[in-house]
């Protein structure tokens, strides 16, 4: 028993299977018997709930938390369609083109009626993000909640659309993680949310950034297992006026490490690492660490300059799945796997041939329905521009198809690591679940 209520109706239980045959032990003449090869269930539908949606009030921020409904209790009940042009400022909002009004219809309920007297449900928390918002993935978010689960996503303010739009990005470390936590405390605070949840029970999922808060998140006792979408490794920096922007490491385990930088006035930077001198040539700033290797990332608008850097490696060892576009030029594909050779415990690596970026957001399919973004030209210049329409166009594998594949993998992780499910669904062979689509990658140390 999952603790979830029996559902109005139910997805296919009982998969259609290929029999195979295998010889018996009855001696000679004796005829083969047949047995059943189990395949993957698929969860490329939505799952036996109809969804209800609320929001949550934080102080400074909301939350907005989807949860199973009874199917019959809003039967014939419209649902709520949310326009992404009205998370950007008042101000900007006549600046943008009309026909990119983001109106998603996003399949949820609006205060709808929670089930009752059915137990608790476990919990996944999502995470945006740069330039993001609480709903920018309701074809994500909902289609877990259709499974059984209570969903909650915060605003990220610090780094969410308006802060983008305004310049005005920024915030304390650790803020995103302080959000997941806060988010969670709001839920279990809820009188009727709360009775649902199982905190007891909690994920967390997260796309870009998200993934960046999905991990560092995963280090957190509630937290059982995490999934990264086009995500990096948990490695920060403290880089101080130093120039550097970021560091990425592989192979390093997890520890604080400080790394001085003496000398940039010459064609090699010359470094301190371990109490032990080096020199590393600008162009591929990578050096030796802690038996593994560390490669700094150099602002474009600043210059190299002496000072400390402080790196800090943290990853989780909790349950995995890492999913990887494999055209992403905003977070490279190399980056989800140092992620993932970093990760101990049960792992899963999926890599979705033709996937971009942006292929995982709501905002996706619309992009490409009206040929791109270049009427935004003008607004935030080429370069963004590319950045959005990443995964977007018909340069890319089907949007909707890779959000289709990436909603089976993670609900059949999460039902798995949240349930005590099988792990057969998280095999190669579900793609055959997206037609159209690939896997360019796929790994697994299931432990």
């Amino acid at each position: 028993d999952d603790g979830a209520a029996p559902p109005t109706s139910s997805p296919t239980s009982s998969p259609t299977s290929s029999p195979t045959s295998s010889p018996t032990s009855g001696g000679a003449g004796a005829e083969p018997t047949t047995t059943v090869a189990p395949e993957p269930v698929p969860y490329t539908e939505p799952g036996p709930y109809a969804v209800g949606v609320r929001t949550l009030d934080l102080g400074d921020r909301q939350a907005e938390v989807w949860y199973p409904v009874d199917p019959a209790e809003v039967a014939g009940e419209p649902t709520e369609v949310f326009d992404s042009l009205s998370v950007f400022p008042e101000s900007l909002r006549p600046l943008l083109p009309a026909e990119l009004s983001g109106e998603v219809d996003t399949g949820a309920h609006r205060d709808a009626a929670p089930l009752a007297d059915v137990g608790a449900f476990p919990v996944v928390f999502y995470s945006h993000g740069f330039g993001g918002y609480r709903q920018a993935a309701t074809n994500y978010t909902v289609h877990i909640a259709s499974y059984g689960y209570v969903v909650v996503s915060v605003d990220h303010l610090e780094r969410g659309i308006a802060a983008q739009a305004t310049g005005t990005l920024g915030g304390e470390p650790g803020q995103d993680v302080a959000d997941v936590e806060n988010g969670l405390a709001a839920l279990a605070a809820d009188p009727e949310l709360g009775a649902l949840a199982d905190l007891d029970a909690v994920a967390i999922t997260g796309h870009s950034a998200g993934a960046g808060t999905s991990v560092r998140a995963a280090n957190l006792d509630v937290i059982d297992g995490f999934v990264s979408i086009s995500g990096g490794a948990p490695v920060s920096a403290e880089t101080g006026e130093t120039g550097i922007r970021s560091v990425t490491t592989a192979d390093v385990p997890n520890g604080t490490y400080t790394v001085e930088i003496l000398d940039t006035s010459g064609p090699e930077i010359s470094l301190l690492v371990d109490d032990v001198s080096a020199l590393v040539p600008r162009a591929d700033p990578t050096f030796a660490l802690a038996g593994g290797t560390a490669t700094l990332q150099v602002r474009e608008d600043a210059e190299l300059a002496p000072g400390a850097i402080t790196i800090t490696v943290a990853f989780p060892d909790k349950p995995a799945l890492v999913l990887v576009a494999e055209q992403d030029q905003v977070v490279l594909p190399e980056r989800s796997r140092t992620l993932y050779d970093g990760l101990g415990s049960e792992r899963w690596l999926v890599e979705i041939g033709g996937a971009g970026h942006n292929s995982f957001t709501d905002a996706c399919p619309r992009i490409l329905s009206i040929g791109g973004l270049q009427s935004l030209v003008p607004l935030i210049g080429e370069d963004q521009v590319a950045r959005g329409e990443e995964g977007c166009t018909p340069a890319f594998a089907d949007p909707v198809a890779v959000q289709q594949l990436t909603a089976h993998y993670t609900v059949a992780f999460l039902a798995h690591v949240l349930r005590g499910a099988a792990t057969l669904a998280l095999g190669p062979e579900a793609v055959a679940f997206a037609p159209g689509l690939e896997l360019v990658d796929h790994r697994s140390d299931a432990g």
